[in-house]
C-alpha cells in the first residue's frame, strides 16, 4: 500500500474474526475452499486492475 500498488486482502473463512485490529477496515475476500478463492481472486483482480493482456497475445 505504501508504494500505492493495489493490496488485495484474503481470509480464511474460520480466521475472519480473529483478524489483525489493522486490517479489519478493508474489503477482504472471505474464503472456504481454494477454488472459492481462485474465483473471487480472479473476479477481484479485474475489477480492481482490469484486464491485462496474455503474454502471448501480446506478442502477436
Amino acid at each position: 500500500m505504501g508504494l500505492g500498488l493495489p493490496v488485495i486482502w484474503t481470509c480464511k473463512s474460520p480466521d475472519i474474526a480473529s483478524a489483525h485490529f489493522d486490517t479489519r477496515q478493508y474489503n477482504h475476500i472471505v474464503w472456504t475452499e481454494p477454488g472459492e478463492l481462485r474465483e473471487k481472486l480472479a473476479l477481484r483482480i479485474r475489477a480492481t486492475i482490469g484486464m491485462v493482456p496474455s503474454k502471448r497475445l501480446a506478442g502477436r
